[in-house]
């Protein structure tokens, strides 16, 4: 599977990434709204981005919006403080599969990867640890 991460100081984020990596996924790591649009425009087998709350040039729910119209088939989790009725609200029809926190750790990992499972992106046995 591959995972387009669109987070602009991704250094705080290693223990989400290797969570992620329990599952034996691609990931491609870009820091700019712009960046990550344009890859995901040019690589349609992405299958998941994972977004930042703000990015330097759009904010993470501009970015699934805009996502939504250049590949709609590509799932998409956003880091938000927002409480989870006031995120559904505001993230209703862009196409985003979990609202993450702001620091994702290695139990945010996990939690993707089960939710994942249960909307069938992934398989379940891709869950087990590689």
């Amino acid at each position: 599977m591959k995972i387009l991460l669109a987070w602009p100081k991704e250094e705080k984020l290693d223990e989400f990434r290797q969570g992620l990596n329990k599952a034996n996924v691609e990931i491609i790591s870009l820091p700019t709204g712009k960046e990550a649009l344009e890859f995901a425009k040019n690589n349609s087998d992405t299958a998941l981005a994972i977004v930042a709350e703000n990015l330097s040039d759009m904010s993470g729910l501009e970015f699934a919006q805009k996502l939504m119209a250049i590949n709609a088939m590509i799932g998409c989790a956003v880091s938000s403080n927002l409480p989870p009725d006031d995120f559904h609200e505001k993230s209703e029809g862009l196409g985003i599969v979990m609202q993450l926190p702001l620091q994702p750790d290695a139990k945010s990992a996990e939690d993707l990867h089960t939710h994942l499972a249960k909307i069938g992106m992934i398989s379940s046995n891709s869950l087990k640890q590689k």
